[in-house]
């Protein structure tokens, strides 16, 4: 028995349906990946690594972000890391202002 073949966005394309879709889902080689859940766990972990990232980096020129900003590898993938940090100025992609490409840090934290 064979296997269905996977449909492959564009990454216009997956912009347009994440922009408009109630969830979050990643784009991984031309994949639409659905954002897995976040147990309490996981939620905590992320949310003291922000907060020691933010104390660290206070007077710096850096800054840490939630898991509500989109970032863009250099290989064209989308990710919602747990907590990313951005340094200097903010670049977004290609006038995509919801789009980051210059992190310096990006971090998942997985449950077990």
């Amino acid at each position: 028995m064979g296997t269905l073949p996977v449909a492959r966005l564009t990454e216009q394309d997956y912009l347009a349906l994440e922009r408009a879709a109630d969830y979050k889902s990643e784009f991984v080689g031309g994949a639409v990946v659905a954002v897995s859940g976040k147990t309490i766990r996981t939620m905590r972990l992320a949310g003291t690594i922000l907060s020691t990232l933010d104390q660290q980096l206070e007077g710096r020129d850096c800054a840490p972000f939630t898991s509500d900003l989109r970032m863009r590898t250099p290989r064209g993938d989308y990710f919602y890391p747990d907590v990313s940090v951005v340094c200097q100025s903010f670049e977004s992609h290609e006038g995509n202002a919801d789009v980051c490409v210059n992190p310096v840090v990006m971090v998942d934290v997985l449950p077990p």
